[in-house]
């Protein structure tokens, strides 16, 4: 019994610590399609610059949040140019968490989710 639960415990960390980057960029790019939109206009309004803003600060946020891959190198190539971006085309925005309204932590959510029905798929 002890060796099934240590197993079962090593099996769900080691998933939880892979990073899936696909899954991660797929979370954190949701309002990537409004953000170009934005993009097309040639004199864009205070406000539409404020939501370009937090949708950029959103996306950093996103990615920054994801610990099991925080070393990864793909991770570091995207967040980069992005935080550059956010500094020239924001320097007087003030960011506020959550400002888009979406929710953060939906790979965290989904991780969890798929390590418990795992766990519980074992000890029936």
């Amino acid at each position: 019994m002890f060796i099934k639960v240590a197993l079962t415990l090593l099996f769900v960390g080691s998933a939880c610590a892979s990073c899936d980057f696909a899954a991660l960029q797929s979370t954190c790019s949701k309002h990537q399609s409004e953000m170009q939109k934005m993009a097309g206009n040639q004199q864009p309004t205070k406000e539409e610059m404020n939501k370009m803003c937090c949708y950029l600060n959103e996306q950093v946020s996103c990615y920054k949040s994801a610990a099991d891959c925080s070393e990864s190198p793909q991770l570091k190539r995207v967040i980069q140019p992005m935080e550059g971006q956010v500094q020239s085309m924001c320097p007087n925005y003030s960011y506020e968490e959550g400002c888009s309204g979406g929710q953060r932590n939906m790979v965290s959510a989904v991780t969890l989710l798929a390590s418990l029905c795992l766990f519980f798929r074992l000890y029936q």
